[in-house]
């Protein structure tokens, strides 16, 4: 026995402790909204591989779809099918794979905020939501580091709902080509580091600049 018996609880309950309730209730609502986000996206990647597959048979694309569990696997079947269907490099195609890519970009941090361990901590008299550092993955522990809960959680829903609705302007335009009229920009993602290349050429600007003798 770790403890003993005297500071064991008495009796088990079914309820939020009502000191919790309140932080359990938002943090759940964002954990919420994140898998709804989600679902949606990985919905919206399926209408691309119907498109692609086989528009006239829905199900013959349904059972191929979930004959696989895995959401990447998912998606590097979609990638497979479009480089197989569309023009090599052509504009299309390119949006679709960077769908993709972003998709499971995202995945990652929408996996950190279904799976990682929340503990409680009081600070100044309130009670605020922490990740468990002590159970916690690692690689999400760092991530979550970088920004609280509460910074991350919504910006992290808006970048599933804005690539969702993307990748549902990419659909409509591959159901109705030539008719849609001109799609829209890729969405920035708030939650994706920027990539290091486009770091390293800030960088070499910054070199030349400074290389550069004064007027």
């Amino acid at each position: 026995m770790l403890f003993p018996a005297s500071v064991l609880p008495y009796k088990t309950s079914r309820r939020i402790p009502k000191i919790k309730e309140k932080v359990v209730q938002t943090h759940a609502q964002h954990v919420g909204e994140i898998v709804w986000a989600s679902n949606a996206l990985h919905s919206q990647l399926f209408d691309l591989f119907w498109t692609l597959v086989s528009k006239p048979n829905h199900l013959l694309d349904y059972n191929i779809w979930h004959c696989i569990q895995s959401d990447s696997t998912q998606r590097e079947m979609l990638e497979g099918v479009a480089k197989a269907v569309l023009p090599a490099k052509s504009a299309m195609l390119k949006r679709i794979q960077w769908i993709i890519d972003s998709a499971g970009k995202l995945s990652r941090y929408r996996n950190d905020a279904v799976h990682t361990p929340i503990t409680f901590i009081f600070r100044k008299g309130k009670l605020t939501l922490h990740p468990d550092y002590l159970s916690g993955r690692r690689p999400a522990l760092e991530r979550l580091a970088q920004k609280t809960t509460e910074q991350r959680w919504p910006g992290l829903r808006g970048d599933l709902i804005a690539l969702s609705e993307f990748a549902f302007a990419v659909s409509v335009a591959l159901n109705h080509p030539g008719k849609t009229g001109p799609l829209p920009r890729r969405p920035r993602l708030r939650s994706v580091p920027s990539s290091p290349r486009k770091s390293r050429k800030k960088d070499h600007r910054s070199a030349r600049r400074a290389s550069k003798p004064p007027p």
